[in-house]
């Protein structure tokens, strides 16, 4: 009966509650989702298998971070204060994986747990890294401090771990920074007595060759330095060479004390006196220097160098050091000299090198002639070595004018007409007539002659005046009476009065062609330009004659002449084109026994021609001015007509002018002389080109790399 009432209170139970028979994994965003005893990982619902479930957020979570310490459950105390353990919410967003709270902080571990993201200070480890941001770079990491063997033997066997430039190392305790002359292994690499060279004391001799000399341990002591120290190549005397070799060590190639000093940046002129230690600024004031203290040698420190230099006999000069205050040399420091027309000059001297320096001149203007990187006049026995000779762009020439034409003549003034000037007092009275006023030409003065004056009664007309600067001849005077003419060129009366024509100018010649020029101790001196001839003027016309006198019933007197036109004015001559300066890397004049090698010479080209000018055309000569008119039957009745003057003659048209000749480029010009180039590198640029020309251009200039 009990075991029957059993079955119906499980069967009542049954029908309340229901059969579970498992159920699925449920899905969750955080664990507050999931049953107890249950956390949330990657979305789904699992039974916790040792995790801290703060169920009542009373406990600290995993992963909770308090005061800067490691995770909570991490045990003991990290940083030994053993602070109150305080869970401070829930922690940051909520995740389901680690990749859901990756952040852009370095100095962060990205942890999800629990279903919130935290983020514990990362853990510091040997890397050169402040891993945990506490501007600390590897104070601790795992191991530190523990026992380990560093592989060498005796007293520097045994050591600790140590965190060395990121590296975990072996060090022993008797480890130091440097090695100590004592016969013991101080640094602990494994050698005796072996040093790295700043731990070796210097020689007293530590520039140039002996800048690495060191002195010697003998397992106890430092040895003092000998001349062997130094080096096979340690001299105590030392001369100059090609590569900068300080051989005797006092701080300079060469002799300290047998040079003068030169520094662009450190020096001054006023105030140094040229040592080592008080440098000149300008290479003129060392070699001046050079000269008053009998020194040989001029040192020129890195640096341009805007100066023109006049060398001295017996000085040279010595390019590519570096300076005050150390004075060391090389072939990257470069000395350049930039001079003006001319960089360096040598004139009568001898024994003169030339060392390691970038020689210039500068690019000349129009008008400015040519440009000389190294001019030489009678110098001997010169060398130039490891030198960059430069010679800059030789001028343009000028172009030449346009001739301007010529001016035109004016014409002829007409003559007055005849008149009746009677002695009785049925007939009228009046003065001579005038003949006309010649033709003007102000710009060449070819005047025009004036008209004849006429005759009275029966005289014969005055003849016409010549044209100015043997113009046309001047009409002769009318012989004749007239018959009632109707007064014109053609007239009876006038015909044999009429004045010359003024004859035409010739043409001016053009300019012959220009040729190159002459090289001379000088240097290069382009030959003058080749101008046009101007064109001849036209000549004056002659006045006409005046007209006979007539006498019928009247006395009268005839028509004046017409005045000459003028002559027309030669036209202007076109002027040459200049010829362009030269550009040259040397130019040598009656120099002998010069050496240049190792080096590079170059030209920046010559100047160009400058172009003919046009000539200008003739002026127009002016006809001349008529013969007075008849006076008319009441008036002059038989009184003869006046002569027309000439025209006057056409000016000539001018010749143009030539071009000029394009300037040189010459990387070694050499005039009477010897010099002998070994290894040079040429970089020549081309001549100038010709100018232009009506009739004759200009040449174009040579390009070559040497002339000698």
């Amino acid at each position: 009966m009990k075991r029957i009432a059993f079955l119906l209170s499980a069967l009542l139970f049954f029908l309340i509650f229901g059969c579970d028979s498992g159920d699925p994994q449920t899905e969750c965003f955080t664990y507050f989702d999931c049953s107890d005893g249950e956390v949330c990982i990657e979305g789904k619902c699992v039974e916790d298998s040792g995790s801290i479930i703060d169920n009542n957020n009373t406990q600290p979570d995993n992963s909770v971070i308090v005061d800067n310490e490691q995770p909570d459950n991490s045990l003991p105390d990290d940083n030994g204060l053993d602070d109150e353990q305080v869970d401070d919410s829930g922690g940051g967003s909520q995740c389901s994986k680690d990749t859901d709270c990756e952040d852009d902080d370095p100095c962060t571990d990205n942890n999800c747990d629990s279903g919130y993201c935290f983020y514990p200070l990362k853990e510091e480890i040997c890397n050169g890294v402040d891993d945990n941001c506490n501007d600390k770079i590897d104070e601790s990491f795992e191991g530190m401090d523990e026992a380990c063997d560093t592989g060498f033997e005796g007293e520097c066997a045994d050591g600790k771990m140590s965190c060395v430039e990121g590296e975990e190392i072996c060090l022993s305790p008797y480890h130091t920074e440097i090695e100590l002359c004592n016969g013991k292994d101080d640094n602990c690499d494994g050698q005796t007595d072996v040093f790295k060279p700043e731990e070796a004391p210097d020689c007293p001799l530590n520039k140039g060759i002996c800048a690495k000399a060191k002195q010697q341990c003998n397992g106890t002591d430092w040895i003092e330095c000998t001349v062997a120290s130094y080096g096979e190549e340690y001299s105590e005397t030392d001369s100059l060479d090609e590569n900068f070799l300080d051989a005797n060590c006092d701080g300079v190639d060469g002799m300290i004390e047998d040079h003068i000093y030169v520094d662009t940046v450190n020096g001054d002129d006023d105030l140094n006196d040229g040592s080592y230690s008080s440098p000149v600024k300008t290479i003129t004031k060392g070699i001046e220097l050079a000269g008053i203290d009998l020194k040989a040698n001029v040192l020129v420190a890195k640096g341009v160098y805007k100066e023109t230099v006049a060398l001295a006999d017996g000085i040279s000069l010595h390019g590519g050091f570096s300076g005050f205050p150390d004075w060391n040399g090389s072939d990257e420091n470069e000395t350049m000299i930039a001079g003006d027309q001319i960089g360096v000059i040598g004139e009568e001297i001898t024994n003169v090198n030339l060392n390691h320096l970038t020689i210039t001149s500068s690019d000349r203007k129009a008008g400015e002639g040519s440009s000389y990187a190294l001019f030489l006049f009678k110098v001997t026995s010169m060398i130039a070595n490891n030198c960059l000779i430069i010679g800059g762009h030789g001028a343009d020439g000028a172009d030449g004018e346009n001739g301007t034409d010529g001016a035109n003549g004016t014409g002829g003034g007409n003559g007055e007409e005849g008149c009746e000037d009677g002695d009785v007092f049925t007939c009228d009275k009046c003065s001579r007539p005038e003949g006309g006023a010649g033709g003007q030409n102000a710009g060449c003065g070819m005047n025009g002659g004036n008209g004849g004056q006429p005759g009275k009664t029966d005289s014969s007309g005055s003849a016409g005046i010549p044209g100015a600067n043997g113009g046309g001849a001047g009409g002769s005077g009318g012989t004749r009476e007239s018959s009632g003419d109707v007064c014109n060129a053609t007239s009876p009366s006038a015909k044999d009065s009429i004045g010359s024509n003024g004859s035409s100018g010739g043409d001016g010649d053009d300019a012959v062609a220009v040729v190159l020029a002459d090289f001379t101790q000088a240097g290069f001196t382009p030959n003058s330009p080749n101008n046009g001839q101007d064109g001849v003027h036209g000549g004056g016309g002659g006045g006409g004659g005046g007209g006979h006198g007539g006498d019928t019933n009247c006395n009268s007197y005839g028509s004046a002449g017409g005045g000459g036109g003028a002559g027309g004015c030669g036209g202007v001559s076109g002027k040459g084109g200049e010829s362009g300066g030269g550009s040259f890397g040397i130019y040598s004049f009656e120099s002998t026994d010069i050496t240049i090698a190792n080096s590079t010479i170059a030209t920046s080209g010559g100047g160009k021609g400058g172009n003919g000018g046009a000539g200008g055309i003739g002026g127009i000569g002016a006809i001349g001015g008529a013969g007075g008119p008849h006076g008319g039957g009441n008036e002059q009745e038989d009184g003869g007509c006046g002569g027309w003057g000439g025209k006057g003659g056409d000016g000539g048209d001018a010749g143009a002018g030539a071009g000029g000749a394009g300037g040189p480029s010459y990387g070694i010009y050499s005039l009477n002389g010897s010099i002998y180039p070994e290894k040079i590198t040429y970089n020549i640029s081309p001549g100038g080109i010709g100018g232009t020309s009506d009739v004759n251009p200009g040449p174009d200039g040579p390009s070559r790399v040497e002339e000698m």
